[in-house]
């Protein structure tokens, strides 16, 4: 079982590696009534799991950043933000306003990828939080974000702990309802540039952003793969380690796999795959070479050869 925990939370986390090397070496985790508040740091090369006190608690959404040499800053569970001293964040109260913020203000976020960091190009001291909260529709009975937002960090502030940056606190950039979560994002083919991925819930439409050193660019939009319909609980978007491939799964066990155009932002080459397993699916991965893609179910990890339909089952 533990074996099986662990393999869920890599699929989860791998991707972000891709983003630049140190930046996602620290992971916080854990839930004081499941386990002992921990962490896995990453900066020795292999994973070292370490103790740590924290009032922060993770549920579905989990975002930290390191610094260049792999020291942590700042880490977010779509509630509020923590520094590296788990305390929270200068002038992070309210960065993520929302029903769905109340609802789950005393666990984490309920949303998978529903945070995601970045920093801010040509500028080392300032990082982009995006994120997103939830709003009742149909009387209650479904849950959807209606606003993408973003937060601003300025790592100079309260003697180097950071804080959020006044005026730049739970900004909406786009105003639609979005699935619950899967935000995710790669580099510009420029080395220097982000692109943000969000998706509209009940369509096909991808939403996408370009944090730039000075603004971020959008929305671009794109109608391309399978419609988020129902069943907008679990899932994850991923792209491959060097941008050129993306996934992105539902929990009916219904997987879409593209191409990316890192200079334009197109997605292209549309497949869609049904996992041969009727479980909820869980994430996906893409490995180091490209050469695979993984997915895992409640019950069972698949793999896949980019380009064939066939999943293997592990």
């Amino acid at each position: 079982m533990n074996r099986y925990f662990c393999i869920l939370a890599f699929l989860f986390l791998w991707p972000l590696l891709c983003f630049s090397q140190n930046r996602i070496n620290v992971w916080m985790l854990s839930k004081q009534f499941v386990a002992l508040d921990c962490g896995i740091d990453f900066n020795s090369g292999f994973a070292d799991t370490f103790s740590v006190w924290k009032e922060l608690e993770f549920f579905a959404t989990n975002a930290s950043i390191c610094d260049s040499i792999g020291e942590l800053l700042f880490y977010t569970n779509g509630i509020y933000i923590a520094n590296k001293e788990n305390d929270s964040l200068k002038n992070c109260n309210g960065f993520n306003p929302g029903y769905a913020t109340d609802y789950y203000a005393d666990d984490g976020l309920g949303a998978s990828q529903g945070a995601i960091i970045l920093p801010k190009p040509e500028l080392s001291s300032s990082f982009t939080v995006f994120h997103i909260s939830g709003e009742e529709l149909d009387n209650g009975s479904q849950l959807q974000p209606l606003h993408l937002r973003y937060s601003e960090v300025d790592m100079n502030d309260d003697n180097g702990l950071g804080g959020v940056v006044a005026g730049k606190k739970g900004v909406s950039i786009l105003n639609d309802t979005l699935v619950w979560g899967r935000l995710t994002a790669c580099k510009h083919a420029n080395g220097r540039d982000w692109w943000i991925i969000a998706h509209r819930w009940n369509s096909d439409l991808y939403y996408k952003f370009l944090l730039t050193p000075d603004s971020i660019i959008g929305p671009m939009t794109q109608h391309i793969g399978s419609a988020i319909i129902k069943d907008d609980i679990v899932g994850q978007a991923c792209f491959s380690p060097d941008g050129s491939k993306f996934g992105y799964i539902n929990r009916n066990y219904n997987f879409d796999y593209m191409e990316f155009n890192r200079c334009t932002g197109e997605f292209y080459n549309h497949v869609n795959i049904v996992l041969p397993d009727s479980n909820l699916s869980q994430g996906i991965s893409f490995s180091p070479n490209r050469c695979f893609i993984y997915c895992n179910t409640y019950t069972q990890l698949f793999s896949l050869i980019p380009g064939h339909r066939i999943w293997l089952h592990q």
